[in-house]
């Protein structure tokens, strides 16, 4: 019995990621053997049946028996140890097989039939329909007609003109979502900052929002334990400073409560999906975000922080192709898992020469694939000498648009910069930074500008 078939069999028979991942387990019979054919037809049969991939893969071999009585291929493939790093190299060997297989049995069926101009154009025929068949194994498409998409263009048209945003995920932060409306399933959206300028504050702060719009968001992090996640989170949801049980003052009793009601309120709340991993594989970030959708089938919102923290696995050693297998991996979960995907990534360190001037599009570190696989690019930009000196002396007048206002550690002047917005206008938006519970507020200039028909910018 072929190996190679016994050790894919013995890595994805358990494992539904690597089997939603497969090419080898939807084709009809991939394999030399055909008790391991009749296996798989059985398996993929019971997999829609049974709960667990244990009970339909003994159901499986129940059927099995049936048609083999002296099968010893459950006994085989217990022995069987065999990598799961390894499943790729095996499944690439299968499909080679199985594709000069299939044009073996083809050359195999016209061999000897007599030549005639009508038999030759069927075997012509036969072999480009079955070369085509091969060439598009394991390609993936949207399933809707060119028809339908036109329908939901001009569904989501006619909503607009009504000035209805069902179709977008609304960011709660005003400016923001009057230039870009909200975010789009299926798509991948870029925050990035530098470093310390609050790309997983902006994170937690759109999951808070969503969450407070009644939409189910998961947050995957290789950075910060789920501890530091939801205690960052319980601040930002309560408007506390993060420093009130660490300052050394005496403990507030009304912020002490306000933070254990968030406590609980996240705790209780099934629409907060928080995971944390020190396995920062870009495979292992994509099972957890698989595992999110099938445990939450309504989930919306998927934010991973962050990109450059994530390790590739094909394209190890040359940071430029990790970045792109990665930002192209969550890419396409966007789309397989129906899901607004928001992806947090680092500027380089170029832009720390000048922390005073507007991040641009070249910052992104590591790879052009970001900007490119990105349906918009969302970068923040506050003053880091108004930052320092609001922190030393409790204010500063330094601001990042038009008009000078004083400004606290509650309030600090914060832009989130379109970049790039594939489906509409660029531009920049007016932001609160409140750095002592690290929380993106909306900014209304109507209350603090000094009454000029001209906004600040």
């Amino acid at each position: 019995m072929n190996n190679t078939e016994l050790n894919w069999f013995s890595c994805v028979r358990n494992n539904i990621d690597l089997i939603e991942d497969s090419v080898i387990f939807n084709l009809d019979n991939p394999f030399e053997n055909e008790e391991l054919n009749t296996l798989l037809f059985y398996y993929r049969d019971n997999i829609k049946n049974y709960k667990t991939l244990r009970n339909a893969l003994k159901a499986s071999f129940e059927s099995l028996s049936v048609d083999y009585p002296k099968s010893e291929l459950k006994t085989i493939l217990r022995s069987v140890t065999a990598l799961e790093s390894n499943v790729k190299s095996y499944e690439e060997e299968l499909i080679d097989k199985y594709k000069k297989r299939t044009v073996a049995r083809l050359i195999d069926k016209h061999h000897g039939v007599e030549y005639s101009e009508k038999n030759a154009d069927v075997i012509v025929e036969e072999f480009k329909n079955i070369i085509a068949m091969i060439d598009d194994t394991g390609i993936s498409t949207d399933d809707i007609t060119k028809q339908q998409a036109i329908e939901l263009i001009t569904e989501k048209w006619e909503k607009l003109f009504e000035n209805d945003f069902s179709d977008y995920i609304q960011t709660g932060i005003k400016s923001l979502d009057d230039i870009i409306i909200g975010f789009q399933k299926k798509t991948s959206n870029l925050i990035c900052a530098r470093p310390a300028v609050g790309k997983t504050a902006l994170g937690l702060t759109f999951q808070n929002n969503f969450v407070e719009q009644g939409l189910k968001t998961g947050l995957i992090s290789v950075e910060m334990t789920k501890e530091q996640l939801i205690e960052r989170l319980a601040y930002i949801n309560s408007e506390v400073p993060a420093d009130t049980f660490t300052n050394g003052d005496d403990i507030n009793p009304t912020d002490s409560a306000k933070v254990v009601k968030s406590l609980t309120s996240i705790r209780d709340n099934d629409n907060y999906i928080i995971e944390a991993t020190n396995n920062r594989t870009i495979s292992n970030v994509a099972r957890i975000a698989r595992k999110m959708k099938r445990d939450n089938p309504d989930l919306q919102v998927i934010i991973v922080d962050y990109i450059q923290k994530i390790e590739a696995v094909k394209n190890k050693g040359v940071k430029t192709y990790e970045i792109e297998e990665i930002s192209g991996v969550l890419t396409d979960l966007a789309k397989k898992l129906d899901v607004v995907m928001i992806p947090l990534a680092q500027l380089n360190r170029a832009t720390e020469q000048n922390k005073e001037d507007l991040p641009q599009l070249s910052n992104l570190e590591g790879s052009s694939a970001l900007e490119k696989d990105a349906h918009t690019v969302l970068m923040i930009h506050r003053s880091y000498k108004g930052a320092i000196e609001a922190s030393s002396t409790g204010s500063t007048n330094i601001a990042v648009w038009g008009t000078q206002e004083e400004q606290t550690m509650d309030n600090l002047h914060s832009i989130l910069l379109v970049a790039k917005n594939r489906s509409g206008k660029t531009g920049l938006a007016k932001t609160i930074y409140n750095a002592r519970c690290t929380k993106f507020l909306n900014y209304d200039f109507t209350q603090s500008w000094d009454g000029g028909s001209n906004d600040p910018f």
